[in-house]
């Protein structure tokens, strides 16, 4: 009785294995996993037939020893099914090994293959102080913490010229500094796309002290023609000197560029319009 019952809930385990190795196989979409499951089924099944042929005497009962061996052949069998486990198991590991350096070098090249479109299409912009020069989006003024008496009001005209290999769709400015008396965003015009080798030129105008060195923190949000989305943090050291022409006064001035990194979405942020 308890042989029956040991027997049944081996064929029962048996069973479920090989269903669970069919399953697998049928959403498999990949030859070489299909192959790997079918001769995971056969080792299985082996050993456990192999055993039960043993265990129950069946080639004895069948007449199968008559004129044979049967030490010689067991020998034969135990052999030639440890080569069959042996190699199954090899060319499983082979067989694996193969599909996840396939799917590795796959997912290399697909990376490499992204990377290099998005250099393709990436802007990449010049930083510049210019005067005289006409404007692109109307003059935004910026509040100081100077008092009237003590500054002069002075224009500080930003150029933003796209050097890279493709065009701008979208993008805001940020500008902060401790002169300021809050941080500034804007969002330029949606429809001036800033093609490659277009420039932009932004005014703004404040009251600054003559002799003295700011720095303005500006950041650009900036988004490709295939929505790769960038920011890039730039330094502007600016001083201006006690001669005008009458309109302006003259200025030295610096750009301290950060490399641009590439962001997932733009962030939150209060935007006002610069048209």
């Amino acid at each position: 009785m308890g042989n029956i019952i040991l027997f049944l809930i081996t064929i029962t385990i048996m069973g479920l294995s090989l269903y669970f190795i069919y399953s697998a196989s049928k959403k498999s979409n990949s030859l070489a996993e299909k192959i790997s499951y079918i001769i995971l089924a056969i080792v299985d099944s082996t050993i456990l037939i192999i055993y039960y042929l043993d265990r129950f005497n069946v080639p004895t009962e069948l007449g199968w020893n008559i004129n044979v061996n049967t030490q010689n052949w067991l020998n034969f069998i135990a052999t030639y099914t440890t080569g069959i486990i042996s190699a199954g198991i090899a060319a499983l590991v082979s067989v694996f090994v193969t599909i996840y350096q396939i799917k590795k070098n796959n997912e290399e090249n697909d990376k490499r293959d992204k990377e290099n479109f998005r250099i393709q299409n990436m802007p990449l912009l010049k930083y510049d102080c210019v005067q005289g020069r006409n404007t692109s989006v109307e003059l935004t003024q910026l509040e100081t913490n100077i008092e009237e008496d003590k500054g002069v009001i002075q224009q500080i005209t930003l150029s933003l010229k796209n050097i890279g290999l493709n065009s701008i769709r979208k993008y805001y400015i940020k500008i902060k500094s401790n002169i300021l008396k809050r941080e500034y965003i804007f969002e330029i015009a949606k429809e001036n796309v800033v093609e490659k080798g277009q420039e932009v030129i932004i005014p703004f105008v404040l009251r600054l002290k003559i002799e003295e060195i700011y720095n303005f923190k500006i950041t650009l949000y900036y988004q490709d023609l295939v929505f790769n989305i960038y920011e890039q943090d730039v330094i502007l050291e600016y001083k201006l000197s006690n001669v005008n022409d009458g309109l302006n006064y003259y200025s030295n001035y610096k750009f301290m560029v950060q490399e641009e990194k590439q962001i997932d979405d733009f962030p939150k942020m209060e935007i006002e319009n610069i048209t």
